[in-house]
């Protein structure tokens, strides 16, 4: 391998463009500005890309060489497909970097000219070449929702780099790598090329990473400004802003202009009366004195507890030094999270190190530390509230995973939600709507309904309309303190990461810094409740209420008012002769609709407070009732791959097969031979010897092996169950998230048909599977086809297995229920 770096020529395009697809394949991102791979997709990227070579002053395309190795190439034409195949040297990385040397790009300077010139003519109404180039690069998109999302996360994504590149720079536009040559070093010979350009002109650099290419651009001196994390329907938009300081030689320089006595060199820059001084970044050498006083020695341990106080404290007062208050109360909850997490670590340390003969005299001590700090934590968040409060919720809801003294604990979180006062919403209300509450709505009760950690419903009537809406609004402290609380979140488990390595806790804030910013933007949650509403609409057969969203913006969401009695509401139940056995089944029937199916929504937050069952009188028993769901902050949109392989795993637990469940827990979450057994568990919350001996749908899980369950993991798994949560994709852990849940609510509900949700996830997924063979086929010719048609019949006959076995237990159920037998 003999790698060399050069300037990209056009004739170039016909390789990187293909070997960019094929490296951007995760990164859901590219899918937004160059489609997904097809052959338009492949004509508009080379189109795109030549015209910047050719064109834009300010491109610069990189390429890297095996001078060892050739490869066919496939040359295409102005429709992307293939038109002839070249022997050529091997193309393994690609770049296009921008250097702007001032704040308005050369690319601007001509289009601001070309658009005078238009004026000046009277061509002002002509589109420019960006705008038509814009239009274009969303036409290949195959939905308007997906043009809509495009175009959406597209003007965020030029909003926030306009907002931070403010000055000169040095712009990573594109940096990928044939997968092959991932990890040789390829990459950062890039990053090394432009980084040497914007020290050579005294620039900062900028990129927006993919989470792939963060540990690299890292290690080249680039940090982190703003973490990106943006779902729609259809796209996902992730990404980190980083930045690297203009550098000479050893020295950040961090204004405009260059203080020569920084520069490196033998040369004597500096004033006679410095001249003799050390430089600062030589070693120390024999001979050199200084003035200053001894420093005291401090303990290591205070030291650490007082620079966190100390630095958390500053940090604060420094980000909100024009409010001397809030800077007071920026140090106060910084200080209070600080003070717990020091003390519980000790707390912890001491208790580890004691001496005990007696195992149950140790298990003992450890409690009770677990509850010490576990009361010392609540308190420190009931005092801080914001997303502390929801943080806790979280927590609680997690006893697979932590110690009871703890999710019992935080138990009184789940009601104990903030109220903001009417005062301050009604100030808000008028900042972000620009109109006071008595312009829209007619008697707007002060007093909400209800109220979570995030946000409080009244009730209202609409001005004009008269209709009766429900009116969510977030609680305006959200907006002071949510910053700095994420950053305290992920101080936290990133100092207890520290200080206990088994237990690897920080995907819990990695997955608050990805998901709040989203449940935050009522505008996103408008547009998953409408989403949703379409999509279900289409399949009649459920009875699935979602209120409609009447207007959304970023703080305030109005929708129908829909009310309903919570999902373990028994005697509402009984009230109204509402089988609890078909609202479990039906609750089965809509989320794996959710998760199994093609461009199905999911809802990634089905709790008991989400949901709430209204009793419909038009239809008959036992289907005499409505589902509402409420709350779509949090949704995911699956990919296809993802919803077949997951299938396909769940129809390998049902089936006891093995080999099976291992191949598609690595497709799906890239778990090992030796992670297995533990995910197995934790995915289908069995004990994994029930599921190699094909029981799961013909026994319920019963106290026994609930215990059993949870002494293997209170023994010496809880720590690998904790570090593989932490390296599974964040889809999955959602998903994970959303099975528990509705098991939660089967639960909740008491049914007296445990095994009939297990049969309706089999149904769902042999459907999934039994649809993506008949593609395959119909990809593969036509089903008359002998090879065809025996592959076709051999899904068919999987898929009706499920089915009919599911028909039977349902018709058993029906004879029971008319016997009188059932509830």
């Amino acid at each position: 391998m003999h790698l060399v770096l050069s300037r990209l020529e056009p004739q170039d395009l016909d390789a990187i463009v293909p070997m960019m697809f094929e490296s951007f394949r995760k990164i859901d991102l590219a899918n937004v500005f160059f489609g997904r791979k097809s052959p338009a997709s492949y004509a508009y990227s080379k189109r795109t890309l030549l015209d910047g070579l050719q064109n834009d002053p300010a491109d610069v395309f990189l390429k890297i060489e095996d001078l060892d190795a050739e490869v066919n190439v496939d040359v295409l034409d102005e429709q992307g497909h293939a038109v002839a195949t070249e022997r050529r040297r091997r193309i393994v990385c690609a770049s296009n970097w921008k250097i702007f040397p001032t704040y308005v790009t050369p690319k601007e300077q001509q289009d601001r000219a070309k658009n005078n010139e238009r004026q000046t003519s009277g061509e002002a109404g002509t589109t420019t070449k960006e705008e038509s180039q814009k239009e274009a690069a969303f036409s290949y998109l195959e939905t308007e929702q997906e043009r809509a999302d495009a175009a959406f996360l597209m003007e965020d994504f030029l909003t926030r780099r306009r907002r931070e590149c403010t000055e000169g720079h040095v712009l990573c536009f594109l940096l990928f790598t044939d997968p092959d040559y991932q990890g040789k070093g390829c990459g950062r010979m890039m990053m090394q090329w432009g980084n040497d350009v914007a020290d050579a002109l005294m620039l900062p650099c900028w990129i927006e990473a993919s989470p792939e290419g963060e540990l690299l651009y890292k290690q080249m001196g680039y940090e982190g400004r703003e973490r990106v994390k943006i779902q729609t329907k259809h796209f996902l938009s992730e990404y980190l802003h980083m930045r690297r300081p203009a550098t000479v030689g050893r020295v950040r320089l961090e204004g405009k202009t260059t203080p020569f006595a920084f520069l490196r060199g033998r040369a004597t820059w500096t004033c006679p009366r410095c001249k003799n001084l050390q430089n600062p970044f030589d070693k120390p050498r024999r001979g050199f004195t200084s003035s200053r006083r001894p420093v005291r020695v401090v303990r290591p341990r205070q030291a650490v507890y007082w620079a966190a106080a100390g630095g958390s404290a500053g940090a604060s007062l420094l980000l909100f030094g024009d409010d001397i208050k809030h800077g007071w109360l920026a140090a106060e909850r910084t200080g209070r999270v600080v003070t717990t997490l020091a003390v519980c670590i000790n707390d912890y340390r001491v208790t580890l190190n004691e001496q005990h003969d007696d195992p149950e005299e140790h298990n003992r001590s450890l409690k009770a530390c677990h509850k010490r700090c576990a009361d010392r934590t609540l308190k420190a968040m009931e005092a801080n509230g914001s997303i502390f409060i929801k943080l806790g919720q979280h927590i609680s809801s997690m006893g697979y995973l932590l110690p009871t003294e703890y999710t019992e604990t935080f138990v009184p979180l789940q009601d104990k939600c903030p109220v903001s006062s009417y005062e301050s919403i009604e100030e808000m209300y008028l900042k972000d709507t620009g109109h006071r509450i008595e312009d829209h709505f007619d008697d707007f009760t002060k007093d909400p309904i209800g109220a979570a950690s995030l946000a409080q419903v009244h009730l209202a009537v609409m001005k004009d309309t008269g209709q009766r809406v429900a009116v969510k609004v977030q609680h305006p402290s959200l907006e002071e303190w949510v910053p700095l609380d994420l950053a305290l979140t992920r101080f936290t488990f990133r100092t207890l990461k520290r200080a206990f390595p088994d237990y690897d806790l920080e995907w819990l804030s990695n997955e608050m810094d990805f998901s709040l910013p989203q449940e935050l933007d009522f505008r996103l949650e408008g547009q998953n409740a409408m989403y949703a509403k379409q999509y279900f609409e289409r399949h009649t057969r459920f009875p699935l209420v979602i209120p409609q969203v009447i207007s959304a913006n970023k703080r305030i969401l109005v929708m129908d008012y829909v009310m309903g009695a919570r999902v373990d509401n028994l005697p509402y139940f009984k009230e109204h002769n509402i089988s609890r056995a078909e609202v479990s089944a039906t609750l089965a029937r809509i989320f794996n609709v959710m998760i199994f199916s093609k461009g199905a929504p999911l809802h990634c937050d089905p709790h008991a407070g989400n949901i709430a069952i209204r009793h419909n009188p038009k239809r008959r028993y036992p289907y005499n009732f409505d589902v509402i769901l409420y709350d779509h902050g949090l949704y995911r949109m699956p990919d296809d791959k993802l919803r077949r392989d997951y299938a396909k795993l769940w129809l390998a637990v049902i089936d006891a097969d093995e080999a099976k469940m291992r191949k598609y827990a690595y497709e799906v979450a890239g778990i090992g031979d030796k992670e297995f057994p533990l995910f197995a568990s934790a995915i289908t919350g069995r004990d994994y010897r029930v599921l190699t001996r094909k029981e799961i749908t013909t026994s319920v899980r019963d106290d026994v092996e609930k215990e059993n369950i949870g002494e293997v993991f209170g023994q010496d798994l809880l720590a690998q169950l904790v570090q593989l949560l932490g390296h599974v994709p964040r889809i999955i852990l959602l998903i994970l998230k959303t099975n528990d849940l509705t098991r939660s609510l089967d639960e909740a509900l008491g049914s007296t048909q445990p095994m009939r949700p297990m049969l309706i996830l089999a149904k769902y997924a042999s459907w999934t599977v039994w649809q993506n063979e008949k593609d395959m086929i119909r990809r593969r010719g036509s089903f008359l086809r002998p090879q065809n048609f025996w592959r076709l019949l051999r899904a068919w006959v999987s898929f009706m297995r499920v089915e009919l076995k599911l028909f039977g237990y349902e018709r058993y159920l029906s004879i029971r229920r008319h016997l009188g037998l059932d509830e």
